[in-house]
Parts: structure tokens; sequence; C-alpha cells
């Protein structure tokens, strides 16, 4: 696997991150009541502003504002799910491939780090986590409780 190949993968994954943030940031957000925005006039107490929640969903009319923007071609969409499974299963194979050397670890967290250079110039580092089975019972424990 080389550089290149890694740097797609990331690229996209960073991409895919960004749309992620950017769709929840555009979800609807309640307005304010700008109905009593200026109190100075009045005699009465001001009442706590309400959220107001919009009427109507604009969501179509974003969707047809944006609709040149859409990409529909398959062929390519198909390609990128190849290139995404490929990228998955190598993914895969350094996580439970050999030959990494422990660089580091938290004991109380039970957290190791392990790096290793592949085709000496790619540098993968690995970090596995430890969740003890709440279910299993260690010895040691069992004889504290008796």
């Amino acid at each position: 696997m080389n550089i290149f190949f890694v740097q797609i993968v990331l690229f996209l994954l960073i991409i895919s991150l960004c749309v992620n943030k950017n769709t929840l940031a555009t979800e609807l957000i309640p307005k304010k009541d700008k109905k009593h925005k200026s109190n100075k006039f009045t005699k009465h107490k001001p009442k706590k502003n309400k959220k107001c929640y919009p009427t109507y969903d604009n969501t179509k009319e974003i969707y047809q504002k944006n609709k040149h923007l859409l990409y529909i071609d398959t062929e390519e969409t198909i390609k990128a799910c190849k290139f995404m499974n490929d990228a998955l299963k190598q993914l895969e194979h350094h996580a439970t491939s050999k030959g990494y050397t422990i660089c580091g670890g938290i004991p109380s967290e039970n957290k190791v780090f392990y790096k290793k250079k592949h085709r000496g110039h790619t540098k993968i580092l690995k970090a596995e986590y430890t969740v003890d089975d709440p279910n299993e019972v260690s010895i040691n424990e069992q004889h504290q409780k008796l």
C-alpha cells in the first residue's frame, strides 16, 4: 500500500466528516420572538421570550436551490464504494496483523499503543483498548466475596 492510497483514504474520511458537520449545522434552529424586542416604552412587565418555531418547512426550497450541486454519476458512486471497501480491508489487515512494537500505554485505562513501519517508510500506529467483560468473574474476586 503506497502513501498516495493512504492519503486518498484519509482525504475521503475527512471529507465525510466535514459533510456530516455541515449537515448538522444546517438543521432548523428555533427563532426568538421579536415582538418584545424593545420594551423601553411599555409600562407593563415584559414577558419572557418564548421560542417560535417556523410554521413551514423550507427543506424543499433548499433542495431546489442546491439541486444543481448534486452529483448523480452512478458508476463513480459504485467505484467509490468499491474503493472504500478495499480501504476497509487494508485497515482490517493492519489492525489484526503482527509485527508491532509497544510504544506506550495507560495501564489504569487498559490502553496499549503500538507502532510499526510499513515497507520502511509508512508509520502505522495502533491503539488497543481492552474492555472487561462484566459477566466474567475472576477467581480472586470470587474468593474475596466469600
